[in-house]
């Protein structure tokens, strides 16, 4: 991993401790702002089990907007929680193209009309960090965090997990989303381009919900590190991600009708914009994501 890690407190660990700081520092993600697990380690639902130094982000639902100052004043961020409403999902508003039979024939959404209450908007930095903790307003959270897959071979340096927790009941859907540039008419420079959402389709959307009994961890890697679309080749003179995912090979644009073709595509593809979380939450109070480097 290319990410480059933070400097290690110095002078206050024991020689254990350090060699675990080490240990993350290998793997890119900064030490000293990831925290180690306690004595009862979890295992996820894979059957991977979480232990080391991670990143824990949680998503507190909340009943009215917050109107607190919750951005951060230094790169380190504002804590490790991000707010967002209790009851809040705007369905269609975001592409999410769940009211199709066929996702491949999906009309995205205008992005200029998008609700960004409920949306974590994402920035590509060496560490993780809030910058903005309320997404209950109109201008959305803020989180940074590495880039999943720098080298580009489909291999992520960390691992998300999430589980559901606080009283039973509530439940949420979480998708990986990220804007183009679409050109209606498909000649350049005309000045009727705008940006329009590409959310990844409901096969890859993780669905979270309290239940009854112990919490479940899952791994969400693939849901939340990936914007998992159709891209059709025919679309190369509207769509500015057909054009990248051609012009670099990804996609094969030949004489007649191509077929859609699904790709997963890792956050901050260069092919991609603006990547974000887009939080349908119904009634979930608390979900709890926690980021692993890949040993």
């Amino acid at each position: 991993m290319t990410v480059s890690p933070s400097s290690l407190r110095a002078g206050i660990l024991t020689l254990a401790l350090a060699v675990g700081l080490a240990a993350c520092a290998d793997d890119g993600i900064a030490p000293d702002q990831l925290a180690p697990d306690g004595p009862a380690a979890l295992k996820a639902d894979d059957g991977t089990k979480l232990t080391g130094w991670h990143f824990t982000l949680n998503i507190i639902g909340v009943d009215h907007a917050k109107t607190a100052e919750m951005e951060a004043n230094t790169e380190n961020g504002i804590g490790s929680r991000m707010f967002v409403l209790l009851n809040f999902d705007d369905g269609d508003n975001t592409g999410d193209c769940f009211w199709y039979d066929d996702p491949t024939e999906c009309d995205n959404v205008d992005a200029r009309t998008l609700r960004k209450e409920n949306k974590i908007f994402l920035t590509e930095g060496d560490d993780f960090a809030v910058m903005d903790a309320n997404a209950t307003d109109r201008d959305g959270g803020e989180f940074v965090l590495p880039n999943p897959d720098p080298d580009g071979d489909g291999v992520t340096a960390y691992q998300v997990f999430a589980r559901a927790l606080g009283k039973p009941g509530g439940k949420a859907d979480m998708s990986t989303c990220a804007t183009q540039l679409f050109d209606p008419d498909g000649v350049p420079d005309s000045g009727d381009e705008y940006e329009e959402v590409i959310c990844s389709t409901e096969a890859y959307v993780y669905s979270a919900e309290r239940k009854n009994g112990r919490p479940i961890t899952e791994n969400v890697t693939e849901e939340l590190l990936f914007v998992s679309a159709y891209f059709d080749p025919d679309d190369y003179a509207t769509d500015s991600a057909v054009q990248c995912l051609v012009d670099r090979g990804d996609l094969t644009n030949t004489a007649g009708d191509d077929e859609p073709v699904l790709l997963q595509l890792p956050l901050f593809d260069r092919c991609l914009e603006n990547y974000f979380w887009d939080y349908d939450n119904n009634g979930l109070k608390l979900l709890q994501l926690r980021f692993y480097p890949v040993e």
